[in-house]
């Protein structure tokens, strides 16, 4: 046939594709009926299948990327651990509000046990040695509502290279003067094991 005729053939080909496709996906029972002048052939069939989980890929790729405001959110987060890598007491400050609080839950002998602390006595505790305390963040969820934001997400936590405990950390963040501090950290601590469930450093 004429390239015209070639070209006007794919693309009608390529239209069906994409209603048979759509309608597949939003309502099944009309599937049938897309492009009725034109039964698919098992080509059609698996190039239908093929976009269908193209397509979902991208979305769910781009659902899984943060927006600017999230990542601000975590980027607070990260500068708090990053401090806490160092051990330095003045480079967590400007991550904080001044009345910071701290609760950790942790289970001993199937006894919950609940620890408050306060943002004065984690800076002392940082600042008093020189091993490396490192946490890792992994799947963080963040809830932005105006000048208020909540994260939550997996951690696990060492001393220098050694693995100590993992489990969930729940933050609340306030945005002062444009900068988001943390005002207050609720995390749970499961014990055990010789390595991260998240894996090594």
């Amino acid at each position: 046939c004429a390239d015209g005729d070639r070209a006007e053939a794919y693309s009608a080909r390529a239209d069906c594709l994409v209603c048979a496709a759509v309608c597949a996906r939003w309502s099944p029972g009309s599937a049938a009926m897309c492009c009725e002048r034109d039964r698919p052939s098992d080509y059609d069939v698996a190039m239908r299948a093929m976009l269908a989980v193209w397509l979902c890929w991208i979305c769910a790729g781009c659902a899984s990327i943060p927006g600017a405001g999230e990542r601000e959110v975590l980027d607070a987060v990260q500068g708090l651990f990053d401090g806490m890598r160092v051990r330095d007491p003045e480079a967590l400050r400007p991550w904080l509000c001044e009345d910071a609080q701290f609760v950790s839950v942790d289970l001993v002998d199937g006894r919950a046990v609940v620890r408050p602390s306060t943002a004065a006595a984690f800076l002392a505790s940082v600042g008093s040695g020189d091993e490396a305390y490192v946490e890792r963040m992994f799947s963080p969820e963040v809830d932005v509502r105006g000048d208020f934001a909540f994260a939550q997400l997996d951690y696990d936590f060492h001393r220098g290279e050694a693995f100590s405990h993992h489990g969930v950390d729940q933050f609340l963040l306030v945005r002062e003067q444009g900068r988001w501090r943390v005002a207050s950290i609720a995390y749970s601590v499961v014990r055990g094991g010789a390595q991260s469930p998240f894996g090594g450093l």
